[in-house]
């Protein structure tokens, strides 16, 4: 997987960014949960860590795949929208994703 790349029209809040770093320091501000979040994204490693919704008991630290992350994210979208400006929301509390 080609690491530190992200989607040109990604934005956090409204905003864009040119950079991962510019990403990373926005977010270090913006919310604590996401910052750890896609620091652990944008790094080297292939997989990044994640609690289950803890349903049939204490939620679980998993180790997922980025690579399976993308493609799971790539169907959902092509499933839902069509268009290349759509948004996604968040709809999880980011503290599951890291």
């Amino acid at each position: 997987m080609e690491q530190n790349k992200y989607h040109r029209n990604f934005q956090l809040n409204g905003k864009s960014f040119s950079s991962v770093d510019e990403i990373l320091d926005f977010s270090k501000n913006f919310s604590d949960e996401i910052y750890q979040f896609l620091k652990s994204w944008f790094s080297n490693d292939n997989h990044i860590s994640v609690l289950t919704s803890g349903s049939t008991g204490k939620p679980k630290s998993i180790l997922l795949k980025k690579e399976f992350i993308i493609n799971s994210a790539k169907a959902t979208g092509s499933y839902f929208f069509k268009r290349e400006y759509n948004c996604f929301i968040m709809f999880a509390n980011q503290i599951y994703c890291w």
